[in-house]
């Protein structure tokens, strides 16, 4: 992982070292999804990958969702270990 200072400018506007955009092979016209985690500030490159990558996760949650709206979701409370919940999800898979 690099390591750099840099600074904002009264517009707002920050550079991002050299030796960063050499590491993370970031071009001139990249464009960034931009994030804030708390007091961080996130930049993630904006490329086919990422947007196939999210493209999948959405389609997930719409499936998810269908499975809610036909009651076929199982609920686990926060303390369940992983074992018992890959347990309770094989016995759903054979009752169905």
């Amino acid at each position: 992982m690099e390591v750099d200072v840099t600074h904002i400018s009264k517009n707002g506007q920050v550079v991002i070292p050299v030796k960063i955009r050499k590491a993370a092979n970031i071009k001139p016209n990249n464009e960034f999804y931009v994030y804030n985690v708390g007091e961080k500030i996130l930049l993630e490159p904006i490329n086919k990958e990422n947007i196939k990558r999210e493209l999948g996760l959405l389609e997930l949650i719409k499936d998810a969702e269908k499975q809610i709206e036909k009651g076929e979701s199982v609920t686990f409370e926060s303390s369940t270990s992983l074992e018992e919940m890959d347990k309770k999800l094989m016995e759903k898979v054979y009752e169905d």
